[in-house]
């Protein structure tokens, strides 16, 4: 009986190690199917990413065989994106115009400057307000730049470190640095499956 037992799950072990990671999360898409993106490959830092941004319905591509991971993201765009989280049907001709209602109505944004680039601590601060502004204590101290970040956007960027939403890079949070596509689509990530 021991033997069948031991036998049987030596099968199972061996069947679920031959599927891919992203397949045994639960409560997400699927995230393992081939990248329809040429510009976003099996091995990139963002590829689970973008194919769970895109199959969550969060954003797509630039076109239909490219993603442009290193393409800016603007302010329209991102709160396009929290629009579709949050269940708004945005698309089509006018869909910046509309999510800028939203997230007016919402208090996401202000609404200024749609077509201006998105800084990091930017996209967080309006991240952090989607998620209904939740209270931190999280010390960015430990990051080399901490001191970088804007004081309208400390507990913003507090919260998103506190619950790995944001994880800097080399040390740092870059604060100013302009978000690109991929960074978007990682930690939207981060923030779905956490939350």
């Amino acid at each position: 009986m021991k033997k069948r037992i031991i036998s049987l799950l030596l099968v199972v072990s061996m069947v679920l190690s031959l599927l891919p990671v992203s397949a045994l999360a639960a409560g997400t898409k699927d995230t393992a199917a081939d990248s329809p993106f040429t510009d976003v490959k099996p091995g990139d830092w963002c590829y689970d990413a973008v194919l769970y941004a895109k199959a969550n319905g969060f954003f797509s591509g630039t076109s239909e065989t490219t993603f442009s991971p290193n393409g800016t993201m603007t302010r329209g765009m991102f709160v396009t994106v929290l629009g579709r989280m949050a269940g708004e049907k945005l698309s089509g001709s006018g869909v910046y115009s509309a999510a800028r209602s939203w997230a007016i109505r919402a208090g996401v944004s202000d609404g200024s400057d749609p077509t201006g680039t998105l800084s990091r601590q930017q996209l967080v601060m309006l991240l952090w307000r989607f998620a209904g502004e939740p209270t931190s204590v999280q010390d960015l101290s430990g990051f080399s730049d901490a001191a970088q970040v804007s004081s309208y956007a400390k507990k913003a960027m507090s919260w998103a470190v506190e619950n790995q939403i944001l994880t800097g890079s080399g040390g740092c949070l870059l604060p100013h640095g302009t978000a690109t596509r991929a960074q978007v689509a990682a930690i939207l990530s981060r923030f779905s499956i956490g939350s």
